[in-house]
């Protein structure tokens, strides 16, 4: 009959336990949701750091000026992980020139106020944390304008042109519908003649809100 009890209740301790364990799992196993699966419209600043150069004249100048930027644009995770997006985004500034004389000739950049860009974002999200990592390819399209005077002649040249944009960034879920990142990128910039305009780097901190699918 003693033996007859304790096996009764050793089944029973080993299902009590078996459901327990059971219950664990199912908790603490949930589907979870990524913060970056939405469309997102946001705003940020940053810094602008731009070179011309004037290949006639060994004209190198560079411009570094704050910016203020905004961003359209959406994206969607696969396989949990793989992030793939596409945006718009806009960097605004003051438009200033600037002048270089050598003797007589002199030379004079527009570096311009407005720079438009289109980039494609593939990258790496960790739903655990609310965090992405991410690189960037896209076009810049860039407008230079030169002008001046060489060997006793008025000159003056104008171009507009989509330039290669490569970038790095990092981006932290701050609630379900806001978000920060801070990126930088690399502008090819454009060439007309012997002048290349609008190449360097720039650095942005942004804040996005997310409209989730």
């Amino acid at each position: 009959m003693k033996k007859i009890v304790f096996m009764a209740a050793a089944l029973i301790m080993s299902s009590t336990v078996s459901a327990e364990d059971v219950e664990i799992s199912e908790t603490t196993t949930p589907a979870s949701e990524n913060a970056f699966d939405a469309f997102y419209i946001g705003a940020g600043i940053g810094g602008s750091f731009m070179q011309c150069t004037e290949d006639a004249s060994d004209f190198n100048q560079k411009e570094n000026r704050f910016i203020g930027s905004v961003i359209l644009g959406g994206g969607k995770t696969f396989k949990q992980n793989l992030y793939v997006g596409g945006e718009a985004l806009m960097d605004f500034t003051k438009a200033k020139d600037k002048t270089f004389t050598n003797g007589n000739d002199s030379l004079t950049i527009k570096y311009q106020g407005i720079t438009p860009q289109l980039a494609l974002r593939l990258g790496y999200a960790n739903s655990d944390y609310g965090a992405l990592f991410y690189g960037k390819a896209g076009m810049s399209f860039n407008k230079g304008k030169a002008y001046g005077r060489r060997n006793d002649a008025d000159w003056s040249e104008s171009h507009t042109e989509a330039g290669l944009v490569l970038g790095l960034g990092v981006e932290k879920a701050l609630c379900k519908k806001f978000s920060a990142r801070l990126e930088g990128d690399y502008n090819c910039g454009g060439k007309k003649g012997s002048v290349k305009f609008n190449k360097g780097f720039t650095i942005r901190a942004l804040a996005a809100y997310n409209i989730k699918y």
